[in-house]
């Protein structure tokens, strides 16, 4: 023994380095703690509100026959409706929520006030002898892919801009002025109650009124739903 190094030449090394994984590991431990009964709380909560919109949903159109597609654990839901009642065939439509129950992502939903989403596509079921058609979009890239793959080229419409409760959103439109009234005062109505609108779309030629939104956190959406079904009669009705 002499004096010399008890441990093998390093042992000592790989002691300290296993005492520091050993430590890093027990920090990961702690820390992911709280995310894991967040996940657990919040799940529950959003169970409930995804089961809750769809309820909202049928509770306002009283379809005939429905169907869904979810679209993962905790995303939301696709959805057609089937009316067949008064002028409306059938309502499409799309429901998303934010990951809430992912802990270390609420800095990025509160940062980018990420919002629930809503879109909701009316067919009707006679072409109404409405003429035209009107598109508002509020610029932003989703907007923009959207109206871009229902309309492809859109040179053929008129472009101008209206204003929105202090937005300027673009209008794309064609034909007569009832359709745009129509978008405008549907894009005011569902402002009203809460909702930001990123698109919405009145096009008799096609048989669609269409809306696109945001909704906040546990908001109620049948009286956006409603409001975008009012919207749909009067355009069936030719305004």
């Amino acid at each position: 023994m002499g004096g010399g190094d008890v441990f093998p030449p390093g042992k000592g090394r790989l002691g300290m380095h296993g005492s520091a994984l050993a430590l890093a590991v027990s920090v990961v431990i702690i820390a992911s703690f709280p995310a894991v009964v967040w996940f657990f709380v919040i799940r529950r909560g959003m169970i409930r509100r995804i089961a809750g919109v769809a309820r909202e949903l049928e509770g306002v159109l009283k379809p005939r026959d429905v169907r869904y597609w979810y679209l993962g654990y905790l995303v939301g839901f696709r959805a057609r409706y089937w009316v067949n009642r008064g002028p409306i065939s059938t309502v499409s439509a799309l429901y998303t929520i934010p990951p809430y129950h992912v802990f270390f992502y609420l800095p990025v939903i509160i940062l980018g006030r990420r919002r629930e989403t809503l879109d909701l596509a009316v067919k009707l079921r006679q072409r109404p002898l409405l003429g035209g058609e009107a598109h508002l979009i509020d610029g932003s890239r989703r907007a923009r892919l959207t109206l871009a793959k229902d309309l492809g080229d859109t040179r053929r419409l008129r472009r101008t801009r209206v204003t929105l409760g202090g937005r300027v959103l673009e209008a794309y439109v064609a034909g007569r002025e009832p359709p745009l009234s129509l978008a405008v005062g549907l894009a005011e109505r569902l402002e009203s109650l809460g909702a930001r609108v990123h698109r919405v779309t009145v096009d008799p030629g096609s048989k669609i009124v269409y809306a696109s939104l945001s909704v906040e956190k546990g908001e109620p959406v049948a009286p956006l739903v409603e409001a975008v079904l009012d919207a749909a009669r009067r355009a069936a009705g030719g305004g």
